[in-house]
């Protein structure tokens, strides 16, 4: 079963780091003053979107647990400006997305819960 979106994070930028699955999770790993490396873990289970912007290297390991959280990644630009690529769990479907389209796109359909409510209003 998926995470519902309003439990997760909506989204997490990182640039600059390496991104490694280690024994108990994945984690950012950020060069500091070139002597030290800091790690940072990334809630996999509680994100729904990582952005990946310049200067990121992530490994097999952590992609397929990302993967396997469902929680998508995208390749940006600095600051998350451009897209360059992106990779979305299979476990993703647009069913919902498609039948939110088709009622919106069918002015009878859109407008009926509409009128519904404003016919139970006037009464």
């Amino acid at each position: 079963m998926l995470p519902r979106i309003s439990d997760s994070l909506s989204f997490l930028y990182l640039d600059m780091v390496r991104v490694v699955q280690d024994d108990t999770g994945v984690c950012a790993q950020i060069r500091v003053d070139g002597q030290r490396t800091d790690t940072v873990y990334i809630p996999t289970a509680a994100l729904s979107c990582l952005l990946l912007g310049p200067g990121v290297s992530i490994t097999t390991r952590a992609m397929a647990t990302l993967a396997r959280h469902g929680t998508s990644v995208v390749m940006t630009g600095a600051g998350g400006v451009r897209t360059y690529a992106s990779v979305l769990p299979d476990s993703l479907s647009t069913a919902w997305l498609e039948r939110q389209v088709h009622a919106y796109a069918d002015t009878e359909r859109r407008l009926g819960p509409v009128a519904k409510v404003l016919v139970t209003a006037i009464r």
